[in-house]
């Protein structure tokens, strides 16, 4: 036994994994993996000010719910896993009242709960994201459908502007979610 955990603390030390971040308190940047990036197309959104990589077999849904505080444009796989589309989906807040990440996520968290049941957290992480301070967080929730949803997101604030963007997809989908996820998330860029 002592043997493996010596083993164990050997493989942490030499490869430099720690538990919670970076081991020199600086959060990680966010970036997309070169060796997915061959299958993605940008995505361009200049009325709204960003741009950002997505897979080229999914399809863009400008049409989102614009009118009804939906999201500015959601980005949808081409078929279904575990009977739920697995979609990306960006949401925007201008003037917002707060001007740290930790605020805005608070004031997001609360706006996740109001319609969820069996709100489930399973992480929340600090990360750069464009440069910007953001929290990654994941957790799950049950559907109208009783269906168990895993949700990845992404809180980022701009000076007052707060970006919203999660990937959503059924739980037993929830590795590929998080493949597509950190590509899109990574790559997100804002533009003038």
């Amino acid at each position: 036994m002592k043997i493996l955990v010596f083993i164990a603390v050997l493989f942490f030390a030499l490869t430099g994994i720690t538990c919670g971040g970076s081991s020199d308190g600086v959060a990680p940047t966010l970036t997309p993996s070169p060796t997915e990036v061959s299958t993605f197309a940008t995505y361009t959104n200049e009325s709204h000010g960003f741009s950002l990589l997505y897979p080229s077999d999914w399809f863009i849904d400008e049409e989102a719910c614009l009118t009804c505080g939906g999201p500015l444009v959601a980005i949808k796989a081409p078929n279904t896993c575990g009977n739920l589309t697995t979609q990306f989906e960006i949401k925007k807040d201008e003037q917002v009242e707060t001007n740290d990440v930790e605020g805005y996520f608070d004031y997001k968290k609360g706006d996740i709960l109001l319609g969820l049941m069996d709100y489930t957290p399973i992480s929340e992480k600090r990360l750069i994201a464009d440069g910007k301070d953001a929290i990654q967080h994941e957790f799950t929730y049950t559907s109208f459908f009783e269906q168990t949803v895993y949700v990845i997101a992404l809180i980022l604030l701009d000076n007052d502007t707060g970006w919203y963007m999660y990937c959503a997809c059924a739980e037993s989908c929830s590795s590929e979610c998080e493949a597509v996820f950190d590509t899109m998330a990574g790559s997100f860029n804002l533009i003038e």
